[in-house]
């Protein structure tokens, strides 16, 4: 249906795919016409009205006619689920009691709604998209082994629900699969 002329594409989303070429990425329809210029250094499928597209050093979201929603203020951003997405911002220290404690440079995770408000604030180690209401969040597992970590699922309002899991898979169709801590 559209040559072979990008040098990176995505599915088709919300009407529109991702594509990218040489250095500069933009969105086509799916008869292959420019839908959104080639005019970000990276680009994601459409979700929920928005894409993720990368500035520069910088993360952010635009509507279907290529307009900044959120400026590009993350060092990650993925596609929006369940009315909120995930999104990574690096910071050279941190400390947070009920999520570990971590210092150097380290991707924190949090999670911010279609509006640019933030859910929960990026302070995670390691998490996934909501699927059935739930994220694996990565956490420290501390004492002697700095490298070590456990999993837990995280619901929307921040609270953990019970159990540490030595492996854990996202949640898919209602179900994770995990082995016990």
């Amino acid at each position: 249906i559209i040559p072979p002329r990008f040098f990176k594409a995505s599915d088709f989303y919300d009407g529109l795919a991702a594509a990218c070429l040489q250095t500069r990425c933009g969105y086509v329809l799916k008869n292959g016409a420019t839908a959104v210029n080639f005019a970000f250094d990276d680009a994601k499928p459409f979700s929920a009205g928005l894409a993720p597209v990368r500035a520069g050093d910088g993360w952010g979201y635009i509507n279907p006619r290529g307009e900044w929603v959120i400026s590009p203020r993350y060092f990650e951003a993925h596609p929006f689920t369940e009315g909120a997405t995930l999104v990574g911002q690096r910071k050279n220290f941190s400390f947070d009691q009920k999520f570990g404690g971590y210092t150097g440079l380290k991707t924190f995770y949090g999670f911010i709604a279609p509006d640019g408000r933030e859910i929960l604030t990026p302070r995670i180690l390691g998490a996934t998209p909501f699927a059935s209401g739930l994220s694996k969040v990565q956490l420290p597992a501390g004492g002697l082994c700095s490298d070590c970590y456990y999993y837990r699922f995280l619901q929307r309002d921040g609270a953990l629900l019970p159990g540490k899991f030595d492996t854990a898979t996202p949640f898919e169709r209602g179900q994770a699969i995990v082995t016990a801590y």
